[in-house]
């Protein structure tokens, strides 16, 4: 945009690192072909003359920046919820660990229970079978 009247210019053009110079640090800047890079040019048109390379910095500096912390913060982001994955994984094996246990626990519970209530049922035979068999003897000598 182009403020005549209020002698101001709010441009923003995009740069687009395509390739690298050969002797001028070119392994760092094959790391960056492909990243497009806005570069915001804004400000009075006499702050543009007198410092136009300050002005393209400054903007460049706070785009940059402003592109930094979003990477961060998208990067933030992923790892809390690959953290929140890995979170949510554990307490469900925990709770499928948790579930066996108690499962195993019930049962031998109830075999103990069951282990009782056949050994009560013996010694109920057999208090039984004691019981007859002294009724008998005391009939057997009652009848003689």
């Amino acid at each position: 945009m182009v403020d005549l009247p209020q002698e101001y210019l709010d441009y923003t053009p995009s740069v687009l690192v395509t390739g690298s110079a050969e002797g001028q640090g070119g392994k760092d800047l094959e790391e960056l072909k492909g990243v497009k890079l806005d570069v915001p040019i804004k400000g009075k048109f006499d702050e543009l003359s007198a410092d136009f390379t300050g002005v393209l910095l400054a903007g460049l500096k706070d785009n940059i920046t402003g592109a930094a912390k979003a990477k961060a913060k998208a990067a933030a982001e992923k790892v809390k919820a690959e953290a929140k994955a890995k979170l949510d994984a554990e307490k469900a094996k925990a709770q499928e660990r948790l579930n066996a246990e108690k499962a195993a626990a019930k049962e031998k519970a109830q075999a103990e229970l069951d282990a009782k209530k056949e050994e009560a049922k013996k010694k109920a035979a057999s208090a039984a079978e004691k019981a007859k068999d002294k009724i008998k003897s005391g009939l057997g000598t009652l009848l003689k």
